[in-house]
């Protein structure tokens, strides 16, 4: 198996702008996770809950 050529290009000067963008972008992300994770359930119901998805009706696409 042979790796992709594009991981072994010389990176561009974009990327370079656009590292900071990302070091942010993955910062909050982590912030809002161990938030959530942290966070008491806002709903508690006191009986079991049957929850169906993805039903359709008439067609998909």
């Amino acid at each position: 198996m042979s790796w992709p050529t594009f991981w072994t290009k010389k990176r561009s000067w974009q990327s370079f702008l656009l590292k900071p963008l990302s070091s942010l972008v993955c910062f909050i992300a982590d912030r809002r996770y161990t938030k959530f994770i942290k966070s008491k359930p806002v709903f508690v119901a006191d009986r079991k809950i049957i929850r169906v998805g993805n039903i359709v009706v008439g067609g998909s696409g």
